[in-house]
């Protein structure tokens, strides 16, 4: 028997899934401010 069909129907929560949204986008955005830092510190000055 497949995994799958042992587990049924999957109960989504829409207040679990918006909070797993705003942690993906902080940790996307923090991700981001750290790579553009990076970059910024590298380059030359007066570029």
């Amino acid at each position: 028997m497949p995994r799958s069909s042992r587990t049924g129907e999957l109960v989504v929560d829409p207040e679990i899934e918006k909070t797993a949204s705003r942690n993906r986008k902080a940790a996307r955005e923090s991700k981001n401010k750290k790579v553009r830092s990076t970059v910024l510190k590298d380059l030359p000055a007066g570029t």
